[in-house]
């Protein structure tokens, strides 16, 4: 192997010389006899038919140049052949080296992979070639190559991608060898494992493989390192290839993460960790969603430290706590986990792929604005759920199955619906084939699926197709466009389809399409949401569900209000709210705070939502009456806030239980009232260790410190009575101010 690996050095200097130093271009023919067979060194074989050789899988590169590896040499140990072919490795003196590899079995249940490593002594630019052929039996077949075999380098979790040439054409004669060169990569010095596999089963065969070159050339730019292998935060339920796309700044770079080729839609789940707690064989946890009090949480069981959390919502806090018994969870101490915020949310729904959930994507509609979680989600088809993705799917509360497939395809009832969970069936056929006619056409199919999304928060939606990418596309490009969130981030979520078998799709298939006409069909308006507001109209839509569904999916957006349009200057402040500064506490007196269906609890009229009393000794001379412990999801206040920075907030209230309040019970200050910023709950977090009240008929005011972290602009914060905190006995509070200090 020593004398091989020097033959083939000393022949890529040959090369380099001949080419005056410069690296050698590929050769662009179209079968083995139109290469240039001297550059390459052939090793020696037996003349056998067959042969169980298995040579060394490591291609060592120390050069710029060509070098030609012989795919008899790699690493066959979990190959599974093709029923036609009795070894991995078979003779035939059409093959470059004698030998070549034998397709793969097309049959995904029992095909294996195969691996090589590349050994790079300087940072590359890798262009591969393949040479591949079908056996006798499938030469009448074209074969799609980005469908049969993938090639993924297990470093840095990357696919070589395919180049636009990726058809294996028929041919009339067996060892008819193509060059198929696939598009380059950038590699980091070091080894790099690539593993060959079956991607699909097509029904036209897997071809066999002769040889693999590589050009290696200089990289040009910046050369990516090797991402670490636990890279993700912990709080981030994306894996590592999912991660690197999401903060790749160029969304339209999807091919070097996925190519639609393998199931890589799942995401990982959160480990909530309880250490602490003593070794046990099994460990009981609880788990509550938003809220610290654990009313209405699930107790789950487990034999591991930790307990996996699946499917959490973005930028959610979960509190939970394990003991060694179910009894011993009431003593046990509380824990926080909060998820981080990166979009998109995608899902493990067993039996469909391609499942996410749109809600988490930023709005341009209103300032921060954030599309709602839980009420869209789109897939791929539903045909082999199982009875873990329908307990997902009442989990996720899903009560409508929007399906767009053809016709033919739609069955009367959906089949993530079950006698406990029902889900309802919407038939939106948009025939297959249709693509070049999806953006003018078919408002009868539009109107009605709108109609169902201006009512997602009572039934909420899971909209598909076949694949979930096309026709799901586009209505969800409709969507997401109209409720303002930016081009690049549908673009993103467009591209997330790569991410499963359901083949490649970038910028250039049909999103680019989507955007022009829009664009230039409605450049009058203003922005690209009401531009697309514009198109929906144009398919028998009313602005009036337009508006509800932005209503709807947009916390904080008010219906019919004039085109946001962001600009660089301070905004300006409303009534009801205080700028805050870096550094610098800042008062907010909580009577200028805005009520909504306020009912207190017996101070004036019902609805009096500022009083006064001079025993009271509040700081402006005024406070907020406290709420009945009686819940209206209507009721609440809200106070907007501009963060000249982004950072992190402490706010503190002044609460007191009132001169009125008779209560006896323990009132808790940390959760009595709920607070949501720009619509999202589990952002705020309670600091102040002492929160409780014990005293009755006391205007003993108390600061209570809440954290929560913002990014620059304004930002509504709504204060609420919790359905799961409500009637505790203990009464409600009164507020008198807020201080907010933004970390400098």
């Amino acid at each position: 192997m020593k004398k091989q690996l020097f033959l083939m050095a000393l022949l890529c200097a040959l090369s380099l010389a001949a080419c005056g130093g410069k690296p050698e271009g590929g050769s662009k023919s179209s079968s083995l006899s139109e290469s240039s067979e001297e550059e390459y060194h052939r090793p020696s074989r037996s003349s056998s038919s067959s042969s169980t050789f298995s040579g060394d899988p490591n291609v060592e590169i120390n050069n710029y140049g060509t070098i030609r590896f012989e795919a008899e040499n790699i690493n066959t140990a979990n190959w599974v052949t093709s029923s036609v072919f009795p070894s991995p490795v078979m003779a035939s003196e059409k093959a470059s080296g004698g030998y070549y590899l034998a397709s793969s079995t097309g049959d995904t249940t029992y095909s294996g992979t195969c691996d090589f490593v590349l050994k790079l002594n300087q940072p590359s630019k890798i262009t591969m070639t393949a040479a591949y052929c079908q056996s006798s039996k499938w030469l009448s077949n074209d074969e799609d190559m980005s469908l049969t075999y993938a090639f993924v380098i297990e470093t840095t979790s990357q696919q070589i991608p395919y180049g636009d040439d990726h058809i294996l054409r028929a041919r009339t004669e067996e060892f008819d060898w193509y060059r198929m060169t696939y598009r380059s990569i950038t590699l980091p010095k070091g080894d790099h494992k690539i593993t060959m596999s079956v991607i699909s089963n097509t029904s036209t065969g897997c071809p066999c493989t002769d040889y693999l070159d590589f050009l290696i050339e200089e990289p040009s730019g910046d050369i990516p390192e090797p991402p670490v292998t636990d890279s993700v935060p912990d709080n981030d339920f994306h894996t590592l290839v999912q991660y690197q796309y999401n903060n790749d700044p160029d969304w339209h770079n999807i091919r070097n993460y996925a190519q639609g080729t393998q199931e890589l839609s799942l995401p990982r789940a959160l480990n909530l960790k309880f250490d602490d707690v003593a070794d046990a064989s099994k460990y009981y946890v609880q788990v509550a969603k938003g809220v610290n009090n654990f009313n209405g949480a699930k107790t789950y069981e487990t034999t591991a430290k930790y307990y996996e959390l699946w499917n959490a919502e973005l930028g959610e806090t979960y509190y939970y706590k394990a003991a060694t018994s179910e009894a011993g969870l009431a003593s046990a101490t509380a824990k926080e986990f909060k998820v981080a915020t990166q979009a998109p949310r995608n899902l493990k729904v067993g039996g469909i792929s391609n499942f996410r959930d749109i809600g988490g994507w930023k709005s341009s509609l209103i300032p921060n604005g954030v599309i709602k979680q839980g009420l869209y989600y789109r897939c791929a088809n539903p045909n082999n759920i199982t009875s873990e993705g329908k307990a997902a799917i009442k989990e996720l509360g899903i009560k409508l199955d929007i399906d767009m497939r053809d016709s033919y395809q739609v069955p009367s009832t959906s089949a993530a619906s079950t006698a406990d969970w029902p889900v309802a069936i919407l038939k939106a056929s948009i025939p297959s084939g249709t693509e070049s006619r999806r953006w003018e056409d078919y408002g009868e199919v539009y109107k009605p699926i709108f109609e169902a999304i201006a009512d997602a928060d009572n039934n909420p939606i899971m909209l598909h197709c076949t694949a979930g990418a096309d026709r799901t596309g586009i209505a969800t490009f409709f969507l997401l466009a109209l409720c303002g969130v930016s081009e690049e981030d549908i673009g993103r979520d467009y591209c997330y389809t790569n991410f499963s078998t359901q083949g490649f799709r970038d910028y250039n298939s049909e999103f680019v399409n989507w955007v022009s006409k829009t664009k230039s069909t409605y450049a009058d308006k203003p922005t690209f949401a009401e531009q697309m507001k514009a198109h929906l109209m144009s398919k028998g839509l009313s602005s009036d569900t337009l508006e509800t569904i932005r209503v709807k999916f947009v916390p904080g957006y008010v219906k019919d209000q004039d085109p946001y349009i962001p600009t660089d200057e301070t905004p300006e402040i409303p009534s009801n709210g205080i700028a805050l500064k870096a550094g610098e506490e800042v008062k907010f007196e909580a009577e200028n705070a805005t009520p909504t269906a306020w009912k207190n609890s017996g101070w004036g009229s019902n609805s009096t939502f500022v009083a006064d009393d001079a025993d009271a000794n509040a700081s402006g001379g005024k406070f907020v009456t406290p709420s009945t412990g009686n819940v209206d999801a209507n009721r609440k206040f809200s106070i907007v806030i501009y963060a000249p920075k982004a950072g992190e907030v402490s706010m503190k209230v002044a609460y007191c239980r009132g001169g009125k309040n008779t209560k006896t019970a323990t009132i808790d200050y940390s959760y009595v009232y709920q607070y949501r910023l720009d619509g999202e709950t589990g952002k705020f977090t309670c600091v102040t260790e002492n929160h409780t009240d014990s005293s009755v008929a006391s205007w003993d005011w108390r600061l209570i410190e809440f954290k929560f972290t913002v990014t620059e602009g304004l930002h509504t914060i709504e204060g609420y009575l919790d359905s799961q905190n409500a009637n505790t006995n203990a009464g409600c509070p009164c507020i008198d101010y807020y201080l907010f200090n933004l970390a400098a």
